[in-house]
């Protein structure tokens, strides 16, 4: 045996494997993608990484930070005035009522605020007024992708090819060694799946073949059939309810399909989902409503405590200046001390003081704006005009219970969510079954010399295939068994856990609801006697002051028990407007928890898109309606589905 190296062959490989490569490198392109760039050039050479505590990196150039280029509407808050604080001079009040605070939030928005920033936090599960519209819009889950599954399909192509083909033996090439064949085929076809699970197509098809072949009957000959079939599943994928539920698509474990049934629920479900959000934005606005309440009244409260107090110290400076009894230095110091406490918590029940807890005038007032949708500051001061509840509310608790299970969104959430996946297993039980299918096709052939013109026998392909002399048809069953049916067995156990899961888990919610109403229940009896007692001690208190003011100026008290006292009626007025606005924020607690919030503040989830009266649109504005701006799906998926 003997090993010959040819090195010119091998040389000429390696150059043809090296002009390839320079090809594909010049073709693709041979770059790698550029490095992240930093701002600063600084940052750019400390880079964290996993397995090192510094790698260190260059970077040939710097460059900023990109921003996408999008279209960017200006708004009113690009015009705001500076925010108001504490060294401003207040600008004149403008009296809103709840009704029109309401009514300016909901007209103003088209993303749900809250204060917890939760639009900067997690934009993405921000609630906004589209978001039924895109979840019945979604082209994989929506309504109307459920639909479309059911809609007529249209097929067509039309094509051209040149064949010259070589055969070594002439049997093979029908007595020909080499056949030139010019081939043009026109095929169109047209589908639909009924709601039953059966599909029908009708298919149309042209041929023209030109060829020398010498055995050809015709030189060039059109042949053309028309046929037209139907598949009707008789076990599995049979049926209206599971092609409604499932769709004539669907797989065990419904992935990346779903029925028009369930698109409905998964819709109902969003809007649930949204009128839960619209019910937490309502339930914020109250509460800024009421705080901005409560921030006037102690701030009102300060402003008294200040001003007795500085009566109190002017009355001390007057005698100390004159050297009297009763105006000694001690005195004179502790109440100018009073003084200028209650001049700072003036300033903090303006300003607010986050780290105390505070929510001063302008804070409450900023964070209202904020719900309302309105500029920081417009050169007024928003100032609530109603005043909280009075009267002590009696609840009749088997009608609130039945109330809260009748109508809080959150169980015809989960409601929908069991129904969901009760269909879900209706469905999944379809797949144990095999899949045997009838199917019948009928098929009409011609053939001819032309496609159109011509006389006698084969002269035309039209003509030949209206006599009907090459009919065919064809009847059957397909069967289509997996052996054991693991998934979809695995299917039916995965949506049984569902059902028993969505099941317990309304079971809880109900239970939960039933707690937190009575929560709700229990802390307006509690805020209900808390404002009484605070009533009734802000009355002793400002006794207690006024006859310690008479005994101070008789000199029949020190002035530590006067400023005690004064002190006290600071504590005791703030201690009943607190009661008062918390009694009100329990009530609207019951409301929510009893699924009226909306019901009471006269504010209804409308799915129309537009208003065509005129009046309809005025009385819809009255109401404070917040609109979900979408079309009314159902309606249409009814009447399609019909059809």
């Amino acid at each position: 045996m003997k090993v010959c190296w040819q090195p010119k062959t091998r040389w000429r490989t390696a150059s043809a494997l090296a002009a390839l490569t320079l090809v594909t490198i010049c073709v693709c392109g041979c770059r790698t993608n550029p490095p992240i760039q930093f701002a600063n050039s600084q940052d750019a050479n400390l880079v964290t990484n996993a397995s090192s505590n510094v790698v260190t990196t260059s970077y040939q150039e710097e460059k900023g930070i990109e921003y996408p280029a999008v279209n960017r509407k200006v708004h009113d808050h690009e015009f705001s005035l500076p925010p108001l604080t504490s060294a401003d001079a207040l600008p004149p009040a403008f009296n809103i009522s709840l009704d029109e605070a309401l009514q300016t939030a909901l007209g103003n928005t088209s993303v749900l605020r809250s204060l917890g920033a939760q639009v900067l936090r997690n934009s993405q599960s921000t609630a906004a007024i589209q978001d039924p519209s895109i979840n019945a819009t979604d082209p994989i889950f929506g309504v109307e992708a459920a639909l479309a599954q059911f809609d007529a399909q249209l097929a067509a192509s039309l094509n051209h090819s040149n064949n010259d083909d070589v055969f070594n033996n002439s049997i093979l090439g029908g007595g020909a060694t080499e056949v030139v064949q010019d081939l043009s085929t026109a095929d169109l076809s047209l589908s639909k799946t009924a709601a039953t699970g059966t599909r029908y197509s009708v298919r149309s098809n042209v041929r023209y073949d030109n060829n020398d072949n010498p055995t050809s009957t015709f030189p060039s000959s059109y042949s053309s059939f028309w046929e037209a079939q139907a598949r009707q599943p008789l076990l599995q994928g049979r049926g209206l309810d599971f092609n409604r539920i499932a769709g004539p698509t669907a797989r065990p474990g419904f992935r990346n399909t779903s029925g028009v049934l369930i698109s409905r629920v998964n819709h109902d479900i969003s809007i649930a989902q949204f009128e839960q959000a619209v019910r937490g934005f309502v339930d914020e606005t109250l509460s800024s409503y009421w705080d901005l309440y409560f921030a006037y009244r102690n701030f009102e409260s300060a402003k008294r405590a200040r001003d007795v107090s500085l009566e109190t110290w002017n009355t001390v400076k007057t005698l100390y200046e004159n050297d009297l009894p009763g105006g000694e230095a001690d005195k004179e110091a502790q109440s100018r001390e009073q003084y200028y406490i209650f001049q700072q918590q003036v300033i903090t029940a303006l300003n607010g003081d986050p780290r105390a807890g505070v929510v001063g005038v302008l804070q409450a007032e900023a964070n209202l704006r904020r719900m309302l949708g309105m500029p920081q500051n417009d050169g007024r001061l928003l100032r609530p005009a109603d005043e909280p509840i009075g009267a002590k509310a009696v609840y009749d608790w088997t009608a609130l219970v039945n109330q809260s299970l009748d109508s809080r969104v959150e169980l015809r959430q989960q409601m929908w969510r069991v129904k969901r996946t009760e269909l879900e297993l209706l469905a999944s039980r379809n797949f144990m079954l095999p899949r045997l299918d009838a199917v019948a096709t009928f098929r009409n052939n011609g053939f001819g010399d032309d496609l159109t013109g011509g006389s006698g026998r084969f002269s035309s392909a039209v003509k030949d295939m209206a006599s009907g002399d090459h009919n065919e048809w064809e009847m059957g069953l397909q069967l289509n068994v997996p052996i054991g049916f693991r998934q979809a067995a695995s299917g039916v156990r995965n949506s049984e856990l569902k059902l028993f899961r969505e099941r317990a888990v309304l079971d809880e919610q109900e239970k939960q609801i039933i707690h937190d109403l009575g929560t709700a229940v229990r802390q307006t009896q509690q805020y209900d006697a808390a404002v009484e007692l605070a009533y009734n001690r802000l009355d002793a208190s400002l006794d207690t002051a006024k006859s310690r003011e008479v005994a101070f100026e008789a000199d029949a008290v020190p002035l530590d028990l006067l400023l005690e006292a004064q002190r006290r009626v600071f504590e005791a007025q703030t201690a009943y407007h607190r009661a008062q606005v918390d009694l009100q924020l329990a009530t609207e607690s019951v409301s929510r928890e009893s699924g009226q919030l909306l019901a009471n503040h006269a504010i209804d989830l409308i799915q129309s898109p537009t208003c065509n009266n005129e009046n309809v649109c005025v009385e819809r504005r009255r109401n404070r309606v917040a609109t979900i701006k979408e079309m009314d799906y159902r309606v249409e998926m009814n009447s399609r589905v019909s059809r």
